[in-house]
Parts: C-alpha cells; structure tokens; sequence
C-alpha cells in the first residue's frame, strides 16, 4: 500500500484483528487507524482484487475496523425456481451469502435499472417465478420475447412508458 500512496509517512503497519478462511474467500478484519482513511481504502478495492484473483470484493467498516471478504471462487449460477419464503418476503436473486430478499410490507414497489447483460431480465424472472398472482406486476420497457408464459402487463415504447406513468401521477 505503502507504493500506491495509501500509507502515511509514520511507517504504521495495518492490525489484522482477525482472518476467517470461508467456504468461497477470506474474510479479513483489520484496523487501519493511523494508516489511512477507509474512504483511501475503500479506493483500493480493484488493487486488491487483483493482487487475490478475487472474483469479487465486499468491504465495510464495523466498530471502527474494516472488514475485507474476498471471494476466490466465482458465483454458481441459479436458475430461477421456486423458493419458499415467510409471507411477504419476495426473492430478488441472490449472492455468495446466499438469497437476496425483501420484505414488500417495507418495500412494495421496485425498478430495476442497469446496463446490458447486468441481470435486470434474470431479476425480473426471479420475481415473478416467486410470486403467486403475478398478474399485478406491470413489465416496463421489457422484452416480451425473454418472458415467455407471461400473462401480466407490459408496457412498451418510450410514448406508451410516459402515458402510464402520468397516468400514475394523476392518481
């Protein structure tokens, strides 16, 4: 760290307070107190992650330490099944600790953004999979090709997206 100018010039060495050795990574904690802030850490990530061969990189600060897990191995792919969950909880996908859900009492709505090849269909597909009268969830701006056997509503082309939505608005 000390060549990518994220060690100060007191010579402090970063405090490992604990390392795990997970099913599919490590999981460091350390203190970086006097070395520097976790915001300069935190703009390290892709260095370490090519210095691991990490996959993937998770980083947050607990109790004032950072806490590093790096995943060596790369993340099975799922198909997108049934899941039984608690009433209320829907599944969005999931990651290396495992499923990724929410509670649709707190979060009733959702929208799904990103680039090409980021997962949005697979997402969508995941829901819909899991929920039982799907016919409430309106597809915007899908295609109608990647959910085949779907029988809800879609909405389509930038003027049709507009209509509905200020249609919400009036509401």
């Amino acid at each position: 760290f000390r060549e990518r100018g994220i060690v100060d010039s007191k010579n402090y060495l970063p405090v490992v307070k604990e390392v795990q050795i997970l099913e599919n990574g490590i999981s460091v904690i350390i203190d970086l107190q006097g070395i520097c802030s976790y915001e300069e850490f935190q703009k390290q990530l892709n260095f370490i992650k090519t210095v691991f061969k990490a996959y993937e990189v998770d980083y947050s600060v607990i109790e004032g330490n950072c806490k590093l897990v790096m995943y060596l191995d790369q993340l099975e792919v799922k198909s997108y099944s049934k899941v039984i969950l608690e009433p209320y909880k829907l599944l969005l996908g999931y990651n290396y600790n495992g499923n990724i859900t929410v509670d649709m009492r707190e979060t009733p709505h959702l929208l799904i953004t990103g680039l090409s090849g980021q997962g949005k269909t697979y997402m969508a597909k995941t829901i819909i999979k899991n929920l039982e009268g799907s016919a409430d969830i309106i597809l915007i701006n899908a295609f109608k090709n990647d959910f085949k056997g779907y029988t809800g509503r879609f909405i389509v082309g930038e003027e049709n997206i507009l209509i509905f939505l200020k249609g919400l608005l009036e509401v």
